[in-house]
């Protein structure tokens, strides 16, 4: 994902602009996998669902775009899920740095 969209989007406060840029730095050096499932519809038309990621679907008249549609699919659900996660943290100001490591060892690949 291009974080910088999200860095320079005005609707997005210094805060989360930060949140972002500190969150994508670190996911930068990490390959993320995700499991997915492809089926074709009545119409032909091939549905993606990211089965790591309830709710994340995509489709596209051909495998490649259907793929390629729910790799943007994937990275939408992500921030969004990191913008309510940060939203919903009530974290007192601090005048030092605070460091926050993220445990995705445990993750599962295609």
């Amino acid at each position: 994902m291009d974080y910088k969209k999200a860095l320079q989007d005005t609707s997005n406060t210094l805060g989360e602009r930060k949140f972002y840029k500190d969150i994508f730095t670190k996911f930068e050096e990490v390959e993320m996998k995700f499991n997915i499932t492809i089926e074709i519809d009545e119409d032909g038309r091939y549905v993606v669902e990211c089965t790591d990621l309830p709710g994340c679907l995509s489709e596209g008249e051909t495998l490649k775009e259907a793929i390629e549609n729910i790799s943007e699919a994937i990275v939408g659900c992500l921030k969004s899920r990191l913008k309510v996660a940060g939203e919903q943290l009530k974290i007192p100001s601090f005048h030092h740095k605070l460091d926050i490591s993220l445990d995705i060892t445990g993750t599962t690949h295609v």
